[in-house]
């Protein structure tokens, strides 16, 4: 059975009585505490048919929540700031204002359209959720490793992506600045030339980098994406290691490591003799490992 939208109307009372997780939900915006704490101070923003948006709604308990939820049966629900005052009443104070919100990143398959040759835009298939499971996976562990964020929740953000809500306290009472500082140091793309920012220090790369690069690895994710995505397909996909290299000796080592490489016939082979040259963990792995046959990538390797 098909999906109709024009059916959504008449489904989502049913949604909201029989389906919304209403405990696990209220639990988790309480944090361990009575509802007059956090929860009645939450922002709830309703969002009905025509994207007509309707905000500053706030709840003293679960029953009152999920009772107006279930009459009023929203189109989307948006979860907003902890004000220093109830949102109902935002009106009658002056200094009403956020004083804590989640930290949340948002993973859109669309900003990998750029390098994503299977799909674009809307259209997702098998091959495109790699770029989500990767991202999710890498996020998730500078998140933790780097920062030391404890409360990650992932969900699926209901199109073509996910989010990650962080819930600690450090994270929920960090200033606009700080949030931006966050997603500044995890940012490795300048502007819209898709360069991946390094320092140019010879011989350092910033933990963020070398971290971010060996979990990619860790996944197995790239070795079949490689095949799948046709980067190394002919000397265009090979020739591309070098776009955004400042470095003048740097482009003119790649080059010569891409020539070699292309004189291997498959794909794998390429992809393989790529990673031995120039990742000294991959190559300290398969010079340890008895019997591995290394006579294609041998000009490469030794």
């Amino acid at each position: 059975m098909n999906y109709d939208p024009s059916m959504l109307a008449h489904c989502l009372p049913d949604y909201y009585k029989l389906l919304f997780p209403f405990k696990p939900f209220c639990k988790w915006l309480c944090y361990g505490q009575k509802p007059s704490a956090y929860f009645s101070y939450r922002e709830f923003a309703f969002i009905f048919e025509g994207d007509v948006h309707i905000r500053y709604r706030s709840f003293n308990d679960m029953l009152e929540f999920e009772k107006e939820l279930c009459k009023s049966s929203p189109f989307k629900l948006d979860i907003g700031a902890i004000y220093n005052h109830k949102p109902k009443d935002n009106k009658k104070f002056s200094d009403f204002r956020a004083e804590q919100r989640e930290l949340v990143f948002d993973i859109d398959l669309t900003d990998y359209d750029e390098i994503r040759k299977c799909c674009s835009g809307a259209n997702v298939c098998k091959k495109c959720c790699r770029w989500i499971t990767i991202a999710m996976k890498v996020l998730d562990r500078l998140l933790k490793e780097h920062f030391g964020f404890k409360h990650r929740l992932w969900v699926f953000s209901g199109r073509r992506g996910v989010h990650c809500w962080i819930a600690d306290a450090e994270a929920r009472k960090l200033t606009n600045p700080g949030r931006a500082a966050v997603a500044s140091y995890l940012s490795l793309i300048s502007g819209q030339q898709n360069i991946v920012n390094v320092s140019e220090k010879k011989g350092f790369v910033h933990p963020v980098i070398s971290d971010a690069y060996q979990f990619i690895m860790e996944t197995g994710e790239v070795d079949r994406m490689v095949v799948e995505q046709g980067w190394l397909s002919g000397e265009e996909g090979l020739s591309a290691l070098t776009e955004g290299c400042k470095d003048d000796n740097v482009i003119n080592e790649l080059k010569s490591i891409i020539n070699d490489v292309m004189r291997i016939d498959s794909i794998e082979q390429q992809w393989l003799a790529l990673r031995i040259k120039l990742d000294s963990v991959k190559r300290k792995e398969m010079m340890a490992q008895k019997g591995v046959e290394l006579c294609k990538v041998s000009c490469i390797v030794l």
